[in-house]
């Protein structure tokens, strides 16, 4: 009678190299992850000194979009940076209110500024 005999495959690395690497992806993977990440919100304050021409100046101040047509323009503390390809920095203060009265209302449901 021939007897049947089951090896269990077992996965070895050959070398220590492969499992550094493995371990450094999967932590570059779960350190990724745990990022702070900062968020977009409007401020009804903001609106009504934007309607004053008050805006603050001590605001770094942004749009994303075309120029001539921009989708939205940001502003941000000083002691913050904006990170991105698509924002680009607006320098005078009378550009910041140009791009705000420029800002595309391509939803036929949009207002000149969106307040929360």
């Amino acid at each position: 009678m021939k007897r049947n005999v089951f090896k269990q495959n077992s996965v070895r690395f050959r070398s220590p190299g492969v499992c550094i690497v493995l371990l450094l992806a999967l932590s570059a993977m779960i350190t990724g992850c745990a990022g702070v990440y900062g968020r977009l919100a409007s401020d009804p304050v903001i609106f009504d000194q934007y309607r004053a021409g008050s805006l603050p100046e001590n605001y770094q101040y942004f749009f994303s979009g075309r120029p001539g047509l921009p989708d939205a323009v940001a502003g941000i503390d000083e002691s913050y940076q904006l990170q991105g390809r698509l924002w680009f920095r607006i320098d005078t203060m009378n550009t910041v209110y140009d791009k705000i009265r420029n800002l595309s209302d391509m939803n036929p449901d949009a207002t000149i500024l969106q307040t929360a």
